[in-house]
């Protein structure tokens, strides 16, 4: 067996797998390394965990953490070079980003 099915993040609250955070840096282009997807991932994984905010079924929490990642870099003012194709980012995925992560 070879490591693709094994998780590149393995956190208290979710998994990320190569295909995940292959599709997350595709989004972000040219930011990805600026942004940290892996630092922010363990940072927003450390949040959940001692705030006890609950995460989506594993089935969706690739679209969760692509409207977490896009928030995240709409907050630091990034441009991104690809939008999920996953409706509107809602002002309340914002929020929650916001409170999750303790970032007024």
């Amino acid at each position: 067996m070879t490591g693709k099915h094994r998780p590149v993040f393995q956190g208290q609250r979710f998994s990320l797998f190569d295909w995940q955070l292959d599709r997350l840096n595709q989004m972000l282009g040219r930011q990805s390394e600026s942004f940290d997807v892996l630092g922010f991932l363990f940072d927003l994984d450390a949040a959940l965990a001692s705030s006890g905010h609950i995460v989506p079924p594993q089935k969706q929490q690739h679209e969760w953490l692509e409207q977490l990642v896009f928030a995240e870099a709409r907050r630091r003012a990034l441009p991104i070079a690809n939008v999920p194709k996953l409706g509107k980012l809602s002002t309340r995925m914002a929020d929650a980003l916001t409170s999750i992560m303790g970032k007024k």
